[in-house]
């Protein structure tokens, strides 16, 4: 054998153990890229459909069976800088009192999924789908009925 190789050959192995050389990994997977946008939500939209029937849109007490509250109108402004702002029209029937309600908050969208929390209330954000001139928000944490937008076509 020869002597000059087998220390070469030992010191190429220890050189190589010194030097932190570990076995092969493989890569970590990373996620997937969060889906692109491919509907823009700025605009304005309103509310055309709530819990499927056209507005204006009323709330019955299942006891009486009676009308307590009537959403007459809503709408919505999704903005370019991540806020919003919704105007509603509501109908007390107790007192037949006519409310007006102006409320904003932060929008975040991720693919065709967009998300509204209000200013005021960020444990009750609403998530939505849109499509090129819908925002559908399956059960709204203010009404919990599915609502429908319409995209305005003005804007």
């Amino acid at each position: 054998m020869n002597t000059k190789r087998s220390l070469g050959w030992l010191a190429a192995l220890a050189a190589l153990a010194c030097s932190g050389a570990t076995e092969p990994t493989t890569p970590t997977p990373q996620p997937p890229p969060a889906p692109t946008p491919t509907v823009s939500p700025l605009a304005e939209w309103n509310l055309r459909q709530a819990d499927g029937a056209a507005l204006p849109y009323s709330v019955i007490d299942t006891v009486t069976q009676r009308a307590v509250m009537t959403l007459v109108s809503e709408d919505i402004v999704i903005r370019e800088d991540g806020t919003y702002s919704f105007h509603l029209v509501l109908l007390d029937h107790q007192t037949e009192a006519r409310y007006a309600i102006n409320d904003w908050g932060r929008w975040t969208q991720t693919g065709d999924r967009i998300r509204l929390t209000p200013e005021y209330e960020e444990y009750c954000a609403d998530a939505g789908e849109l499509t090129q001139d819908t925002l559908r928000i399956p059960s709204s944490c203010e009404y919990s009925v599915e609502l429908i937008y319409e995209r305005r076509a003005d804007r």
